[in-house]
C-alpha cells in the first residue's frame, strides 16, 4: 500500500491474503521473537497544518468504538476549535496542551465506520470502529507479531537502515505506508485482520522501503524490463501516486508485490497482475539481484 509527507491518503492500500509458505530465503521464524522497536501511539511523523496557525494535528484515529482522538500541538493552550465527521458540524472540543503544548483530545457523536474527520480544519479519513470491533491492544499484539516476523526474515537493520515502525490507528483507507523522507513505515490498526495478513502488509511497506534505499533510475528501468511493464505506468516513488480503482497500476506498488512474492514465495497471488504477470521463481531470482542488497542471499 505510498508515500506521503504530509499525505497520509496518498497511501498504499491492502487487502486480505492466503497463507503462504517462506521460500528458502526465509529464517525460520519464533513466536517468541522480540518485535523491533515500535512507537505506539506515538503520533505519526505526518503532521497536518490546521486552518488555524497555532495548532497541528500529528494523528486522528479511532482508539476506542465510537470514539476519534486527536493528538497534537498548540501554542494556544484552551482554544476551542471546531470539529466535522463527514460534513455534519459535532460540538467543538477544547484542546487543554500540557506545558510543552501538547494535547490529546476525544471526539464523540461519531457514527461506526469510516468517514472524514476535520479538527480544527485538518481532516483525515478514520475509520471509527463499531461496539464489537476488536480492543485496540489485541490489534496492536498482532502487528507487533507481524514486524517481529519479518525481522526474523530478514536484518533490516542491513536492509532498509535508518527505518523504524509506527502502529497507527484504524484507518479504511489504506494498511501501510512508507515514507522516504523520515524512514518510517506506519501499519494502522484495523480491526479483524489476522497476523498473517498484517505481515504481508509489513512485508509490502519494506518493500518500499527497499525501493526507497537501493533502487536507481536505471535499476528501476531494469524492473519495468523484466516485468515486461508499460513505460508510461507511474512508479510511485518517483512519479506520483496512483488512487482509486487504478492504485495497483503502478510500478512501485508491483516492485513492493515482488517483493512479498520473493519473501513468501512464487504462490503469493500478488495484486498487480493488471499490469504484470504472476512472477515465477527465476523472475524472484532475477527481481532479488537487481535489488543488490548485501544482506539479501538472492542464490537461497
Amino acid at each position: 500500500m505510498i508515500l506521503a509527507a504530509a499525505l497520509l491518503l496518498l497511501t498504499v492500500l491492502t487487502r486480505p491474503s492466503t497463507e503462504q509458505a517462506p521460500t528458502g530465503t526465509a529464517q525460520p521464524r519464533s513466536d517468541s521473537v522480540q518485535p523491533l522497536p515500535t512507537s505506539t501511539p506515538t503520533p505519526n511523523p505526518f503532521a497536518v497544518a490546521t486552518d488555524d496557525e497555532t495548532v497541528t494535528i500529528n494523528r486522528l484515529w479511532s482508539p476506542a468504538p465510537l470514539v476519534a482522538r486527536a493528538e497534537g500541538q498548540t501554542t494556544t493552550a484552551g482554544i476551542i476549535v471546531a470539529v466535522l465527521a463527514d460534513g455534519r458540524s459535532l460540538p467543538p472540543v477544547t484542546l487543554d496542551a500540557d506545558a510543552n503544548g501538547k494535547f490529546s483530545v476525544d471526539i464523540r457523536g461519531l457514527e461506526p465506520g469510516p468517514q472524514e474527520v476535520c479538527v480544527a480544519g485538518a481532516c483525515q479519513r478514520v475509520l471509527v470502529a463499531e461496539p464489537f470491533e476488536e480492543p485496540q491492544a489485541v490489534i496492536e499484539e498482532r502487528i507487533e507479531r507481524s514486524i517481529a516476523a519479518a525481522s526474523q526474515r530478514f536484518d533490516l537493520d542491513a536492509l532498509i537502515p535508518g527505518w523504524t515502525f509506527v502502529i497507527a490507528g484504524a484507518n479504511s483507507s489504506v494498511g501501510g505506508s512508507a515514507d522516504p523522507d523520515t524512514k518510517t513505515i506506519m501499519i494502522n490498526s484495523n480491526s479483524g485482520r489476522s497476523a498473517s495478513e498484517y505481515e504481508i502488509t509489513v512485508l509490502h511497506e519494506i518493500g518500499h522501503a527497499v525501493d526507497s534505499t537501493w533502487m536507481t533510475d536505471d535499476s528501476r528501468a531494469a524492473f519495468r524490463a523484466l516485468r515486461q511493464l508499460d513505460q508510461t505506468l507511474p512508479w510511485g516513488f518517483v512519479d506520483g501516486l496512483v488512487l482509486g480503482e487504478d492504485r495497483w497500476r503502478d510500478a512501485g506498488e508491483d516492485f513492493a508485490e515482488m517483493f512479498v512474492a520473493w519473501s513468501l514465495g512464487s504462490d503469493y497471488p500478488i495484486m498487480t497482475t493488471a499490469t504484470a504477470a504472476q512472477p515465477t521463481e527465476t523472475d524472484l531470482r532475477a527481481f532479488c539481484e537487481l535489488i543488490n542488497a548485501a544482506s539479501l542471499n538472492c542464490a537461497s
